[in-house]
């Protein structure tokens, strides 16, 4: 899911809907749902994902304490490879990176955001 920067400023809240953005045209967004879904990189519903994140966060207080969690997961084990960039598009799947337990920026914060 990559999102255009006329999009992201209207979610963060510095440009009203409707304001003129890239070509003319403003991105909308119908329902947060339609951006929370599973995707083919963002697989968070595969088995090692889903287990992963129950085991993280069990016996967490509140959305805060998971997240903290979650974010030491991806930073202290899944190991920065700068190496790790190619064109395989399977490279960038969650669940591969999980797999793999390495990544470059980009598939860090995949793995983060599934």
């Amino acid at each position: 899911m990559l999102y255009n920067i006329g999009l992201f400023r209207q979610l963060i809240g510095s440009i009203e809907p409707g304001e003129n953005q890239s070509e003319g045209k403003c991105l909308a967004m119908e329902s947060i749902q339609d951006y929370l879904q599973a995707d083919e990189n963002f697989d968070f519903e595969h088995p090692a994902i889903a287990e992963l994140c129950r085991s993280l966060t069990e016996g967490c207080s509140d959305d805060r304490q998971k997240a903290v969690r979650l974010f030491y997961y991806v930073r202290d084990r899944c190991h920065y490879n700068m190496y790790a960039t190619t064109a395989k598009r399977e490279a960038y799947r969650s669940s591969a990176i999980l797999a793999s337990g390495q990544g470059w920026c980009l598939q860090k914060a995949i793995l983060l955001t599934s």
